[in-house]
């Protein structure tokens, strides 16, 4: 039997092996960053992603991804989410701020 990982477990996953609902902004002054709900098409699995970019500055989208348990999801604030990412074993990131389509990262994010 062939050991594969599901692709969502991989960095640079393209957005289309997810179900994505947008949560809310992040109210945290200086940060509005964007917080979605995906779920894995594939193998079930939830993850919150944080999208953060300067409006007006070129090369500043970034975002972060880390997997996570529905029950906490659900329970999860809008401003918790850096903290929740941050806390994390470890999540994906990516962007044009950071010229890659995904890496593998952990501790404090740059935002």
């Amino acid at each position: 039997m062939e050991n594969s990982i599901c692709n969502c477990k991989k960095p640079d996953c393209n957005a289309a092996q997810f179900f994505i609902q947008f949560i809310g902004n992040d109210p945290t002054i200086g940060r509005q960053g964007e917080v979605y709900k995906k779920q894995c098409k594939q193998c079930g699995l939830f993850y919150v992603e944080y999208f953060y970019e300067y409006i007006n500055h070129s090369y500043s989208g970034r975002w972060f991804r880390a997997s996570i348990a529905e029950n906490v999801l659900s329970t999860l604030q809008l401003d918790e989410v850096v903290t929740y990412l941050e806390n994390a074993l470890c999540y994906f990131y990516g962007g044009s701020f950071f010229k890659t389509t995904g890496k593998q990262g952990s501790g404090k994010l740059h935002l």
